[in-house]
């Protein structure tokens, strides 16, 4: 039995998954990785998160309406409602 010199064999799937992190693979290529289960189609959705206008370091509680004690000592100047209902 005659065993192949390992430097020179050759790893077809090797570079055929080079080609597709390159971008450069060909169709009948993907569908043969495809059947090997050595690659998968995929989608990949990206958020990106930034601070906004009402961005506070602390959570404040957001008060659902404005009563007379509010309105008495002037606590709604600076207190956040959650808008008007009605």
């Amino acid at each position: 039995m005659r065993v192949a010199d390992p430097s020179t064999v050759v790893d077809e799937a090797l570079k055929q998954l080079q080609a597709v992190a390159s971008g450069a693979a060909d169709a009948t290529a993907m569908a043969a990785l495809s059947k090997r289960k050595l690659v998968t189609k995929g989608k990949k959705a990206y958020f990106t998160v930034a601070k906004g206008p009402s961005y506070a370091p602390v959570f404040a509680k957001q008060e659902a309406e404005l009563t007379a004690a509010m309105l008495t000592s002037g606590a709604w100047k600076v207190s956040v409602t959650s808008g008007m209902s009605g």
